[in-house]
Formats: structure tokens, sequence, C-alpha cells
């Protein structure tokens, strides 16, 4: 009988924490787990460019910069005080960003991905729009079962 893994507690997993980061966005998005899984993470000890090379490794890395972005306040790079350009992680932290969490940096080398991505769905929304409009007149029924469709709906993403 195999043992049962606890994957609340990744610690069971070996992972580094730059990676158990990159869990708890995910989780964040797709479970709705709250702001303590990210209170516990020391953001000054992190390797951003691991975080970084793991979210191109695992194929999220578009994904990890909308759930990140999604949850910062402000959205843009604070100019108030030395703040050091951060972006805080966590909703509400209005607090001029005393302690920088996620790096201006980071934030600008993993933009670009998300943007292409971006781009290219919407290409593909509007082709789906044309498909749709097609088999609807046409009366054609169909169901969208991924792809386009999840993104859209389940992401957010216009």
């Amino acid at each position: 009988m195999n043992p049962v893994v606890n994957y609340m507690n990744m610690t069971d997993l070996n992972l580094t924490q730059e990676e158990q980061f990159i869990l708890a966005c995910l989780r964040s998005e797709f479970s709705g787990s709250g702001e303590a899984d990210f209170a516990a993470f020391n953001y000054e000890s992190f390797d951003w460019n691991r975080v970084y090379q793991k979210s191109l490794q695992w194929r999220i890395a578009p994904l990890l910069y909308k759930i990140i972005e999604k949850r910062t306040a402000p959205k843009s790079p604070l100019t108030k005080g030395d703040t050091g350009g951060c972006y805080p992680l966590i909703k509400g932290d209005q607090g001029g960003c005393q302690k920088p969490n996620i790096p201006k940096d980071f934030i600008e080398k993993i933009k670009p991905g998300y943007l292409i991505t971006r781009v290219a769905n919407d290409a593909i929304y509007k082709d789906l729009a044309e498909i749709s409009g097609v088999f609807n007149k046409a009366g054609i029924k169909f169901i969208l079962l991924k792809g386009g469709h999840l993104a859209k709906y389940r992401h957010g993403d216009n």
C-alpha cells in the first residue's frame, strides 16, 4: 500500500521554497486558498531567478504572472519612500510596501511571456467567436470543453 502524502504540507514533497511559492500561487488561483499561505515565506531569501526558471520549466510562467498581478496592490511600482521598487504580494498591504516581497526586476522579466500569451489568446478568442457565430447561424449546437473557453471564463482573461 502506498503511503498517503499530505499535499497541503509541502515539506513532505522536498520542494524548494521557490517551488512552494509557485504551488501556493497556483493553489490560490484554483482552490481559493488565503493569505496565510503567503505569510510564511521569507521573500528576501528567494532566488527569484529560480522562480522564473521553474515557472518556465513547468510552463506556467504566464499564469504565474497573472496570479501575482491579480494579488498585488497597487498594480504599478510604488514611488512612495524607499521601497526598492517592490510589488507587495498580499492584497490590502497598502503600508507603503515597507518590506519588498516581489522584486520589480522579476515582474519585468516574467511579464512579456504573459503579454505574448494574451495576444495569442485574443486571436484565438476572435476565431472562436467567428466559428461560434457560424455554428449558431447554421443551428449547430456545440460544447466548448477546454482551451479558450476555459481561459476566458475560469481565469478571467478577456
